[in-house]
């Protein structure tokens, strides 16, 4: 499984999740201050799945569908280390949704 983390996660989260994914990379290898769109088109050419506590890129994953997917974090004001526990908890939910080929939205606590 590829990630591409959105900038509203720390990049600090990589290291963390190392052994989770066979690659992950911050948004900031698009540019500075990639639009959401950006995003979304960047992932799929990429074949990753984007980790995001965005809202907007909801809209996106109805509005496209797949083949473009993304995991949206719903927990609050927390710590990078707090989001590193929720994917290791949820891993099994992730892989597969990731193999997916009709869903592009998961949702986790």
């Amino acid at each position: 499984m590829n990630l591409i983390l959105d900038a509203n996660i720390s990049r600090r989260l990589i290291p963390l999740l190392a052994t989770f994914a066979d690659s992950i990379e911050h948004v900031s290898v698009i540019g500075i201050n990639p639009t959401d769109r950006e995003i979304w088109d960047y992932a799929i050419a990429h074949n990753k799945v984007i980790v995001t506590k965005d809202n907007d890129f909801d809209h996106l994953a109805f509005l496209l569908a797949p083949p473009g997917k993304v995991i949206r974090i719903t927990l609050g004001n927390c710590t990078t280390e707090s989001i590193a526990i929720l994917m290791r908890t949820e891993v099994n939910r992730i892989e597969l949704f990731a193999k997916n080929q009709e869903e592009s939205l998961l949702t986790i606590p």
